[in-house]
């Protein structure tokens, strides 16, 4: 069986574990590029893997920036790092905490 080119937006929303309403909007900022098929709004599986892989890029070039160890993410010792306080912007016994800064 051949791979899909082209996913609509519910199966985008699916794979990206988001809402349809999220997707539409990440189209309309130009993050996400679609194919037009008349009426219908497609998305090249080729993107979608594409905006994924740059935007794992983007967070480890962030923490990278910020003068995070990737190494102490790779082999578990960023929750021990934070809790000594090594970390940029970190205090001993504070928390790797999710989300936007």
């Amino acid at each position: 069986m051949t791979q899909r080119l082209l996913l609509n937006v519910n199966e985008v929303a699916s794979l990206l574990g988001c809402g349809r309403t999220y997707v539409y909007g990440m189209i309309q900022r130009g993050e996400l590029p679609v194919v037009k098929l008349g009426r219908l709004t497609r998305v090249p599986m080729s993107e979608l893997e594409e905006f994924v892989r740059k935007n794992v890029l983007l967070q480890d070039e962030d923490l990278h920036a910020n003068g995070v160890d990737l190494a102490l993410i790779a082999d578990g010792r960023m929750d021990h790092a934070l809790r000594r306080g090594d970390l940029p912007g970190s205090s001993p016994g504070s928390t790797l905490r999710a989300g936007p800064r």
